[in-house]
């Protein structure tokens, strides 16, 4: 399991930047969701959640779901207006670039967190730098 500092640093900026993280950078991150606004809740546990098909102040809603249902972490683009619904929600806010592709942030991430189970904990150095 990889934490949310770990992942940032395999996916790098300026790809995402963290935007809030009240827990800190060092939870950890279990999974990967991709959410838009007509999905029902559901348990996101030590996630990282993908808020697709809503921005700014739409996705706050969202925001505030995924931390009632455990997300570690979201992702969001135009995600200042996210910020304090983040911090109550007790869930990091990561902002997404407007011009990136979802699908590319995605298999990123889901590099990385398929990658923290069959590797050592001393290679994410060497799954950073490819």
């Amino acid at each position: 399991m990889r934490t949310l500092r770990q992942l940032l640093a395999a996916v790098g900026e300026p790809l995402v930047t963290v935007v809030a993280a009240p827990a800190g950078l060092d939870v950890p991150i279990s999974g990967l969701a991709i959410v838009d606004p007509d999905d029902e809740p559901d348990e996101h546990s030590g996630g990282l959640v993908l808020i697709v098909g809503a921005r700014g102040w739409d996705a706050v809603p969202l925001v505030r779901a995924a931390g009632a249902a455990g997300a570690a972490a979201v992702a969001v683009k135009d995600a200042d207006a996210c910020r304090a619904a983040a911090i109550e929600a007790g869930v990091a806010l990561v902002a997404v670039p407007p011009d990136m592709r979802w699908e590319r942030l995605e298999s990123l991430a889901a590099g990385v967190l398929d990658a923290a189970e069959s590797q050592g904990p001393d290679d994410l150095f060497a799954l950073a730098q490819t």
